[in-house]
């Protein structure tokens, strides 16, 4: 009979520890942890404020990747991603009469909405903004150097103020890649925002 008892005992125990850790397991916060983005992304060079307000603010953890060679014509210099979204920032070189065709057509398109920056000129929407800055070649070629920011694989659509952050952000790193790449048009950038034409 003792030994019916202790059996007993041990089995309610046993029921009592996988009852407790199966309530646990379901009653633990399953909330997504919150994004925490740098006050300085992309190697320290651009404010950490644009990005985070493009990107969500919970889910997989903040990571960035970087190619700082600035090597032409074309690179994606910074790719910033958490929650499932990814921000790429890209840049190439252009002739003048492909700026010029892509001016005319691409900031009247639907969602899109023309920006300028001092000289610079793009357009910004939902997913994605463009700058053009004016970059001759070493021959001396008239040249644009096309900077864009663009949200890539994102998890879930949501509702923000693309324009005001995509500006920001597109206008801090086209001057620093005009600097980078000794743009004639470098010195010509204003250190606001862009505006919308």
């Amino acid at each position: 009979m003792r030994e019916r008892g202790r059996v007993l005992v041990a089995l309610a125990a046993a029921v009592i520890l996988v009852g407790g850790g199966v309530w646990w397991w379901a009653a633990r916060d399953t909330a997504p942890a919150a994004v925490q983005v740098p006050e300085r992304v992309c190697g320290g060079t651009l404010p950490g404020k644009a990005a985070a307000a493009l990107l969500p603010k919970e889910g997989d953890a903040f990571r960035e990747k970087l190619d700082l060679h600035f090597t032409l014509p074309s690179n994606r210099w910074c790719s910033l991603t958490s929650g499932g979204t990814y921000l790429d920032l890209n840049y190439w070189r252009e002739p003048s009469d492909s700026y010029a065709d892509e001016m005319a057509d691409d900031p009247k398109k639907p969602g899109n909405t023309p920006i300028q920056l001092g000289e610079a000129a793009g357009y910004t929407s939902e997913q994605a903004a463009t700058l053009y800055v004016s970059c001759p070649s070493e021959s001396g070629r008239q040249e644009h150097v096309k900077v864009r920011a663009a949200l890539q694989n994102q998890a879930e659509a949501r509702s923000r103020e693309p324009d005001t952050d995509f500006a920001e952000l597109i206008g801090d790193a086209t001057r620093h890649v005009a600097k980078e790449l000794d743009c004639e048009g470098a010195a010509k950038l204003p250190s606001e925002v862009p505006t919308a034409d």
